[in-house]
């Protein structure tokens, strides 16, 4: 798994919402003949499932944004074949402090851009479950089941329907309602199997933003939207402001090491 991580990190670097990944290497064990892996990671903060446990909901613009910027390293993920299979609030980290200074004004525009109008970045981690071009992956979880969607339970060749991708969707809507809730989703019962037969209660959300997640955690994964179609999203595109550029989209944030 932790070579499983090495490469899945590496084939999607760099990303201003993805864990920027420095450096990986093996070297002996101390403790025996075995070899030790180690992977040098961007430092970052608290993880959204902290907020989680402090049973704190967070408002609509927040998790808009969220679902903004997820969206997008899931989007990064997708074009390369590959699927995370480990998407929750536990793996979305918010980043250590602000954008490393930028030294000219198209920088700071990307920067400021990544943030969004509340000033926060999300980054996504942990992929040492994720599965890669041709399904290929290193363990047989298919990952947190609070944030999993049906068609996991219904047949072992999930990753070949054609529709792989859709999981990474489900639980990024599955997270953003936990999110909103301010409490955690169900483990099993019948509130459990009521959230993947598409049955979402938030009376503090707006009708739209319901609408989209339930779009997200529809049970059949053709209907659910792509991560380009959620970006498209009239929900999910932030305002911009006047005056500003509009800068190369494949220009990453800077990032030190």
């Amino acid at each position: 798994m932790w070579l499983n991580e090495m490469q899945a990190l590496a084939a999607v670097q760099p990303h201003p919402h993805i864990v920027g990944m420095y450096d990986a290497w093996f070297d002996t064990d101390t403790r025996g003949d075995a070899e030790q892996a180690y992977i040098k990671l961007e430092l970052c903060g608290e993880s959204l499932g902290d907020v989680v446990k402090r049973r704190v909901p967070l408002r609509e613009p927040e998790v808009l944004e969220i679902l903004r910027q997820m969206a997008s390293a899931l989007r990064r993920i997708h074009e390369v074949g590959m699927v995370h299979l480990d998407v929750k609030p536990d793996n979305i980290y918010t980043a250590a402090g602000p954008a490393a200074p930028s030294r000219d004004r198209e920088h700071a525009v990307v920067a400021a851009q990544a943030a969004g109008l509340s000033g926060a970045i999300y980054k996504l981690g942990d992929f040492g479950l994720a599965a890669m071009p041709g399904g290929q992956r290193a363990g047989t979880s298919e990952g947190d089941a609070k944030y999993l969607a049906p068609e996991a339970f219904k047949s072992h060749n999930f990753l070949s329907s054609g529709f792989a991708d859709r999981l990474d969707i489900f639980a990024l809507g599955a997270s953003a309602y936990e999110l909103l809730r301010g409490s955690e989703l169900p483990k099993n019962g019948p509130s459990y199997h009521d959230i993947r037969g598409g049955k979402i209660f938030l009376p503090s959300a707006s009708a739209q933003l319901v609408l989209l997640l339930k779009k997200m955690m529809a049970p059949d994964p053709s209907q659910r939207p792509t991560a380009e179609q959620l970006l498209r999203s009239p929900l999910l595109r932030p305002p911009q402001p006047s005056g500003s550029l509009q800068p190369s989209t494949s220009l990453p944030l800077p990032m030190s090491q």
